[in-house]
């Protein structure tokens, strides 16, 4: 896809198992390198939630810290997935990468994707401040009435989880300097949507489970002298960033699968097994 551009179409059905299966030895199998990827992003978005904490819940803090984190989360994408697709001899994570305009190409989608799933999220909080700010037990018929007023946000919402989905080959593309689009996403993910979701699903299953632990074990600990607020953040915070990495990881090997893409000068693609390639 280096030499000739995208394809027309998909040239093959997203193999799913395969695809998780390598997304998580990429993660891993290779953890010093996440760390390293990860570690001013990481600082910087644990900065955000420190400084989100001082603040009641609200719609706009929502937002705002969202954004300030599609910084770091860009910033630690383009690392990452450079990693994924052209291996540790061509694209080793640094603690301090070169701010690039693939960085910034990047972030600009980001910031689209953002506001397709945030829009609706904010319909969600709207409707869901009156039981917030109810003092004492709701009825059962305020209850429903605002569960009703919230379900069609509640679909936009899905609606736009399946969107962003069809349109997240944009990111690897994007970190590898290719020239690529929504529109080719769109082409490449078209019958794909089910297979990517269900990839996408099955990958964050254990995470899930691993969340649900890390919480219940912080708050059996809760009588420990370490603020466990402070532990919490830190923990969760180191866990969303293994998360992210997953997802990314995914993203980038279903868009090498699904378009045939091969590294600019190279005869192949990286090894699936390890990440590193040969030099072209």
């Amino acid at each position: 896809m280096s030499h000739q551009g995208p394809p027309p179409e998909a040239v093959r059905k997203l193999p799913i198992f395969q695809t998780v299966a390598e997304a998580y030895g990429m993660v891993f199998s290779h953890l010093p390198s996440l760390a390293k990827a990860a570690a001013l992003p990481f600082a910087i978005s644990l900065g955000i939630s420190f400084m989100a904490q001082t603040e009641a819940i609200s719609p706009e803090r929502f937002v705002l810290v969202n954004a300030l984190n599609l910084f770091p989360e860009a910033y630690f994408g383009v690392a990452w997935i450079r990693f994924v697709l052209l291996g540790a001899r061509r694209a080793a994570p640094t603690t301090l990468p070169p701010i690039m305009p693939r960085h910034l190409h990047f972030l600009r989608f980001a910031a689209l994707m953002m506001l397709l799933t945030a829009l609706p999220g904010l319909g969600i909080m709207a409707e869901y401040r009156p039981l917030a700010e109810f003092d004492g037990d709701p009825s059962p018929e305020l209850r429903a009435e605002v569960m009703l007023n919230m379900l069609p946000f509640m679909i936009m919402v899905v609606v736009a989880l399946v969107l962003v989905l069809r349109f997240s080959f944009v990111f690897p593309a994007v970190a590898v300097d290719e020239a690529y689009g929504l529109a080719d996403s769109w082409r490449h993910t078209r019958g794909q949507a089910i297979r990517l979701i269900a990839g996408l699903a099955i990958s964050m299953i254990p995470m899930t489970i691993a969340s649900l632990f890390l919480g219940a074990a912080l708050s059996a600990g809760a009588g420990a002298p370490a603020s466990p607020g402070l532990v919490f953040l830190v923990s969760n915070m180191a866990l969303s960033y293994v998360v992210l990495a997953l997802y990314f990881a995914f993203v980038s090997i279903a868009f090498r699968e699904c378009t045939g893409w091969i590294p600019a000068a190279q005869a192949g693609p990286p090894d699936r097994a390890t990440g590193e390639e040969q030099e072209g």
